[in-house]
């Protein structure tokens, strides 16, 4: 009986530092992840900001925006920004003080979005934006 109790309890205790060593390794995860671009152009006061939200355990949401506000959360206002929701919503390039934007599926323009850019949304099939993808010229966020 002695050694059955010393067998469970020792079976307990590594069962409690698994479990310890498993919600250590867990902590952060799912945390959201920011990320924010800024464009800016000659002659141009205005700057640009593509900016990022992506969150759940895998990262798998993914929230994006094209707004001329800096800061850096977001609420996403389709009002006053451009409001993209999945992953790798866009491929983009900027010439001069236009912003050329690469994607699968247009939105809105915003009707409150004040800005000098101009932004040119080009609506591109799956097979022309993955060859998009290999070509180094585009950039992603």
């Amino acid at each position: 009986m002695k050694y059955v109790i010393i067998i469970v309890t020792t079976l307990l205790i590594i069962c409690i530092g698994f479990c310890l060593v498993f919600i250590i390794a867990l902590d952060g995860v799912g945390d959201s992840v920011f990320k924010t671009e800024i464009l800016v152009a000659k002659n141009n006061p205005d700057k640009l900001y593509i900016k990022s939200e992506s969150w759940g355990l895998t990262g798998d949401n993914q929230i994006t925006i094209i707004s001329t506000d800096g800061t850096r959360k977001f609420e996403a206002d389709s009002t006053k920004d451009f409001v993209f929701k999945g992953l790798s919503p866009f491929l983009y390039k900027t010439s001069q003080d236009t912003l050329f934007l690469y994607t699968m599926k247009k939105v809105d323009n915003p009707h409150n979005f004040k800005s000098s850019w101009k932004i040119i949304q080009k609506e591109v099939a799956n097979v022309e934006y993955m060859d998009l993808i290999v070509d180094h010229s585009y950039k992603r966020i």
